[in-house]
């Protein structure tokens, strides 16, 4: 892989991207500049963006939480 291909796979939207592809999530462009706007960004404050983006309780989903928190944490440890 290039370093251009691994620096793009180190960018918030690429995560968003794969909540959507991998996780089911359908975050609207609107909501995902929101996201992207934060700084800092926590793996925590970042899952539970997600879920209110979806009008979901991420309480109420603790397997679909863990993955959408492990992407992150994957990606870019704690916090970016």
């Amino acid at each position: 892989m290039d370093s251009k291909n691994s620096d793009r796979d180190k960018e918030p939207e690429v995560l968003i991207d794969r909540c959507r592809i991998q996780l089911g999530f359908m975050i609207l462009t609107e909501i995902e500049n929101e996201i992207l706007s934060l700084k800092p960004l926590s793996a925590e404050r970042f899952t539970a963006l997600i879920f209110s983006a979806e009008n979901m309780n991420p309480d109420h989903h603790l397997s679909l939480k863990r993955k959408v928190k492990r992407l992150f944490t994957d990606q870019f440890g704690n916090q970016v």
